[in-house]
């Protein structure tokens, strides 16, 4: 570990620098944060460039999944129709709005399994 300055935030830090790929020879001179921006900015454009529409909006659909998922208020509709939504207020059981059918955000449960889950509350 060593202080060095980064030439894209211009902060001083003291980290552990890593090179980029295993066959880069120059300086370390970008912090671990700097390069994970640009290639979070930029994978998505580079992928748009060189895949089908088809593929790219798969790929655009499968990272959103990837990050909303992260909420942790975030659920599946559990009837499997592929909506999802992020749960407010204390009621367990919610309504999806892409099938109108009922889940349960605690037991992630769907249908019948919903009455036996309100048992359990």
């Amino acid at each position: 570990m060593f202080t060095r300055v980064c030439i894209i935030c211009l902060e001083t830090k003291i980290r552990n620098y890593h090179r980029i790929t295993s066959k880069c020879i120059h300086e370390v001179d970008v912090c671990l944060e700097c390069i994970n921006r640009y290639i979070d900015t930029n994978i998505g454009n580079d992928i748009k460039k060189i895949a089908t529409k088809e593929i790219y909006e798969r790929y655009d659909f499968l990272t959103f999944k990837l990050a909303i998922q992260k909420n942790p208020r975030f659920r599946w509709c559990q009837a499997s129709c592929g909506s999802g939504l992020i749960h407010i207020g204390e009621d367990p059981i919610f309504m999806c709005k892409g099938c109108d059918k009922n889940s349960c955000y605690t037991h992630g449960s769907s249908g019948m399994k919903i009455k036996l889950a309100k048992n359990m509350i």
